[in-house]
């Protein structure tokens, strides 16, 4: 069985597993990153049948000067993530319109809507699943017709979910994956919890989902 090997860095092996499809260059949410530390992205080999991560304890998404926790972690290969997560969503909380943000091709959403939710995924992507969809990006100004603010591995627009429900009041749950400061996964998750109690969340919590990867999520109610 004949084997080729490819370079990858960890962020565009997460994106292209868990959403269907390769990364862009940029989501357009990505904030200044610092200098990348000269680590090597990850390689990965793929044969026929299946397709393995091979992490280390240096991991870096060297691709988008983001980190991810230099412990050993299993790559979120686990394509219920988003069923796992929507289902959570509408079992915590009660809002029947939801802003999904970063939200690749809309797969968090097509979950949610199953469910009965009316969801507005944001992203600057141009291909897309069938669900409601803005190809933008999301920012602090946009008008708020939501009772929900959520991201799955939002990446970039994660502390931005946080400000956004913070401004307008209203509960956020994201499931963090890379950061935009260079804080290792643990951290950032720290970090994130931090920022919401600093933004006045009277409610700041972890849940983990049943999956494989990144599976915590960080919620904050207002």
């Amino acid at each position: 069985m004949s084997t080729v090997c490819v370079r990858l860095g960890w962020c565009d092996l997460v994106e292209a597993i868990c959403h269907d499809r390769p990364r862009p260059a940029t989501t357009g949410h990505d904030r200044p990153r610092p200098a990348t530390t000269g680590h090597d992205p990850i390689a990965v080999a793929f044969d026929s049948d299946r397709r393995d991560a091979a992490t280390s304890s240096q991991t870096r998404c060297l691709s988008r000067g983001l980190v991810v926790d230099p412990s050993p972690v299993r790559l979120m290969a686990d394509k219920r993530c988003f069923d796992l997560f929507a289902q959570f969503l509408v079992e915590r909380f009660a809002a029947p319109r939801i802003y999904d943000i970063a939200g690749g091709q809309g797969r968090l959403n097509e979950a949610l809507t199953r469910l009965g939710r009316d969801v507005t995924t944001f992203d600057a992507r141009h291909k897309h699943l069938p669900v409601k969809f803005a190809e933008r990006i999301f920012t602090l100004e946009e008008p708020c017709a939501a009772e929900l603010v959520v991201g799955m591995h939002p990446d970039g627009a994660t502390r931005v979910i946080i400000e956004y429900a913070a401004q307008h009041r209203l509960p956020f749950a994201v499931v963090p994956c890379c950061s935009d400061n260079s804080m290792p996964y643990n951290p950032w998750r720290r970090h994130l919890a931090d920022l919401a109690r600093s933004l006045a969340f009277r409610t700041v919590e972890e849940h983990q989902l049943s999956m494989e990867g990144r599976a915590t999520v960080v919620l904050g109610e207002p």
